[in-house]
Order: structure tokens, then sequence, then C-alpha cells
């Protein structure tokens, strides 16, 4: 095969790639519908029938993970940590609050300074949202389960060459 011959071959590949990374887009666009129904029946199942209006929706339910995992925390470290605006935390703590879910608090020595800390049915729900995590991560790595190393370390590879060029148009915060 010749070079142009090569080069057309390759960029065919390339192009179906991201044609088949399109299509896992959009599937992955209807999943979130799908996985918030799901938690929302587990929470259901978990929660007494007076919180069940209660139940946050995924993004709310990532801050209230982040609060699980870090503590107390001010608006503008949950914006950072979760790749948010100041306004979007701020719009979804009213909801957290509202729902009962989360805490305002000010500190003695600085009281314009707001801190967010979990309830206990706040923390109850981070639980859950956490167990359903680890059930989708393990069905991710049974998938995965059935390639070679090598192919494991392909897939690997690439993942982490797209990560770093979405780092580079400062997409993800700096950890």
């Amino acid at each position: 095969m010749d070079h142009q011959a090569s080069r057309e071959a390759k960029r065919q590949q390339i192009n179906a790639i991201l044609e088949q990374m399109e299509l896992f887009n959009r599937y992955f666009d209807h999943t979130e519908a799908l996985v918030q129904s799901v938690f929302d029946r587990m929470l259901k199942e978990r929660l007494p029938a007076p919180l069940h209006s209660a139940c946050p929706t995924m993004t709310e339910c990532h801050i209230l993970q982040s609060l699980s995992a870090a503590g107390p925390s001010n608006g503008s470290q949950l914006a950072k940590k979760l790749s948010m605006t100041g306004g979007g935390v701020s719009k979804a703590m009213t909801k957290l609050i509202k729902k009962k879910l989360v805490s305002r608090e000010t500190r003695p020595d600085n009281r314009k300074e707001v801190y967010y800390t979990l309830t206990t049915t706040g923390q109850a729900i981070a639980e859950a949202h956490a167990i359903l995590h680890e059930k989708i991560r393990q069905q991710t790595a049974a998938a995965f389960a059935a390639y070679k190393t090598t192919d494991l370390a392909l897939v690997a590879d690439v993942l982490a060459k797209m990560v770093n060029r979405l780092n580079d148009f400062s997409i993800f915060p700096e950890e």
C-alpha cells in the first residue's frame, strides 16, 4: 500500500472512531436519565416515605458526595472541586437546604463566610450515591475483563491522551 492510501485508511479509521465516540456520547446523555431513575428508586427503598420528595438530582448528589468526603466546605471550594460556577453551586445549595439535606453555617470568627454541612439524611443519600457509583464501576470493570492486558493498556493509553487533550482546553480544573 502506498503512502497516500495508508494515510487515507488511517483517516477513515479515525473518522470511524469519532463516529463511535459520538454515539457513545449520545448514549451517555440518555444513560444519565436512566441512572437518575435507578437512583431515585434506590433512594425511595432506603428512605422513609416522608423523605421521598427529597430525592436530589445527580448534580446535587455529587455535591452531597463531595461534602461527605471533604466535610464542611464553602461554595468556592465546592465550585472548584466540582467544576461548577459559584452561581450553580449557590442555586443547588438553596435547593439542598430546602430539601433538608444540607445545613448552612457560619464560623464565629468570620460570619461572612458560609460553610455547608450534610444533615443525617444528606449523609444517607451521599452513601447511597457512593454505592450506585461502585455498582457502575463494577459493571464497567466486568465489561473490560473480557479483554487482553495489551488491549486494556491501549484503551488506557488512548483515554489518558484524550483527557490530556481536554486538559489543554482547561475543561477540567487543576487537581
